[in-house]
């Protein structure tokens, strides 16, 4: 279909296409005067997600903005929210929503319920892109209704948004208060269970059993050096001991150190000698009978009961100094066996009561960490500051934002135009009628003969 051939079909139904133009136009103005006027009042948030924790200062890590936005939109719908918003407005005694209530839900369901429903239906949440900017719009049939529900609905969100921090801090606050009840008493059995080790023990704390163990480490190195000489001298007195046996068995005990450096012993042996020699000489000269006879036997007699004495008494005291020596050793090693089990008794005590200290510096530090969470999660749990704060209160609208007279009208024209022009088209393929000499030559079977041209513009009764 050509241009022209087009417009001469819009030319020969102009009265179709304008009537329809006309209705549309019409309906479009008349949904405009009829159609209620309801207007959107607009508060903006500004949401502060630096992730910084109030109480304690650290940086916590930050979510995406996105997550946050979007968070932030599903708690301003939630139906929490909306709840609040009723209890703050009283919106319960409003008698226009219990008629709607009872017409439209015939009474089912709570009515706070519904009308929370209800007011979710007529709020709107966006953000700008890349922006920490909530903008919580509320479409109403009055603005000052309007402004008054979404200036509610961002204190309700607000109230939320603490709510939601609040409660569970208060829960980990009563949790922690229990556990810091039980720290407590476990604190106190530790130290209970410290000091009475200390006091069965006879350690009254660290300094001290460090310098008592040094002290019985002294005394049992001392006392092991008293038993290495002891040993020794021992070890000496048996050797000297077993050399008296070994002359004596081969008749020389003369020849022995001990003997050979007694200068008593050795006098008397002198003495002796020089008796001997006397009686010898006597021996000769007079009979046995004979008084100087039987003197130089007595004093020879005499002196050789003094050397074997002095024999006696030298080879004793070499035997008393081995057995004084075997006994003081004796002594010693069981002096330096009773030292050593003190030692490790006091080691043992020392350990306990390092298990013990250390026990009870474990459960204070648990109790001091907890003690201080504490008072962190407590200090929060009572913290009334939000993180979203008013940047602009909503205020009553002016012009409603629906309808909008311009866009209906400008629908109505583009719409109309183009529901004419289906129209027409629709009016043409249904009732085919000839509007020019094309027409008839695409007929088939017809031959034109002539044409009279602008014969349609003349009159009929020129015709």
């Amino acid at each position: 279909m050509q241009l022209t051939n087009f417009l001469q079909i819009l030319r020969a139904r102009a009265v179709l296409a304008a009537a329809v133009f006309a209705g549309v136009v019409l309906a479009a103005l008349t949904l405009i005067i009829v159609m209620p006027k309801t207007y959107t009042a607009r508060v903006s948030l500004v949401s502060d997600a630096k992730g910084i924790d109030p109480v304690t200062g650290a940086v916590l890590p930050a979510p995406t903005l996105d997550s946050v936005m979007a968070t932030e939109t599903d708690i301003i719908k939630s139906h929490n929210v909306a709840l609040k918003v009723v209890d703050k407005l009283e919106l319960e005694n409003d008698p226009l929503l219990k008629t709607q209530y009872l017409k439209k839900n015939g009474g089912v369901g709570t009515f706070r319920d519904w009308i929370a429903d209800k007011l979710t239906g007529e709020v709107d949440v966006g953000s700008s892109r890349e922006s920490s900017v909530i903008n919580v719009d509320l479409t109403a049939a009055d603005p000052q209704v309007a402004a008054d529900r979404a200036n509610a609905f961002a204190a309700a969100y607000m109230q939320a948004g603490l709510e939601l921090k609040m409660e569970p801090a208060r829960r980990q606050a009563a949790w922690f208060q229990d556990q810091v009840k039980d720290l407590r008493s476990a604190v106190e059995s530790a130290q209970k269970r410290l000091s009475d080790y200390e006091r069965r023990s006879g350690l009254a704390g660290t300094d001290d059993k460090d310098s008592r163990l040094d002290v019985e480490n002294a005394r049992f190195a001392e006392i092991s050096t008293q038993l290495v000489t002891a040993q020794t001298t021992l070890a000496d007195a048996r050797s000297r001991l077993k050399q008296v046996g070994q002359a004596r068995e081969k008749g020389q005990l003369d020849q022995l150190p001990d003997l050979l450096g007694n200068s008593l012993l050795q006098t008397l042996k002198a003495d002796q000698s020089r008796a001997e020699a006397s009686f010898a000489d006597v021996s000769q000269r007079y009979d046995r009978n004979a008084p100087p006879y039987q003197s130089a036997a007595a004093q020879v007699a005499e002196l050789k009961r003094k050397v074997a004495a002095e024999l006696a008494t030298a080879i004793g005291s070499i035997r008393q100094v081995a057995e004084i020596s075997e006994q003081r050793t004796k002594e010693l090693q069981r002096t330096l066996d009773t030292q050593k089990t003190r030692i490790m008794q006091l080691k043992q005590k020392r350990d306990a009561l390092s298990i013990l200290t250390r026990d009870a510096d474990n459960a204070q530090q648990a109790y001091d960490t907890a003690m201080q969470r504490s008072g962190s999660v407590k200090l929060g749990s009572q913290l009334n500051q939000s993180g979203v704060a008013v940047l602009n209160a909503a205020i009553p609208p002016i012009k409603p934002s629906h309808p909008r007279p311009l866009l209906y009208m400008f629908a109505g024209i583009v719409l109309g135009g183009m529901l004419s022009i289906s129209a027409v088209v629709m009016a043409e393929l249904l009732d085919r009628r000839v509007h020019s000499g094309r027409d008839l030559a695409a007929l088939p079977d017809l031959l034109i003969l002539a044409e009279v041209p602008h014969l349609l513009d003349l009159s009929p009764q020129a015709i």
